[in-house]
């Protein structure tokens, strides 16, 4: 799925709590992947609950 694939007609903004750690660490991953913090999120949360 490429940057800005997800339409917003048929997506919802959330907002989340993280600790400064983690999302650090969520950075770099996003700069090591060439990807955005929605993009890898919604990754691990598909990989996480086995949705493809």
């Amino acid at each position: 799925m490429k940057r800005g694939s997800v339409s917003r007609k048929e997506s919802t903004i959330i907002a989340l709590w993280l600790p400064k750690p983690l999302l650090e660490s969520l950075d770099r991953a996003v700069r090591a992947q060439d990807s955005d913090r929605s993009k890898l999120i919604r990754k691990a949360i598909r990989e996480k609950i086995g949705m493809p």
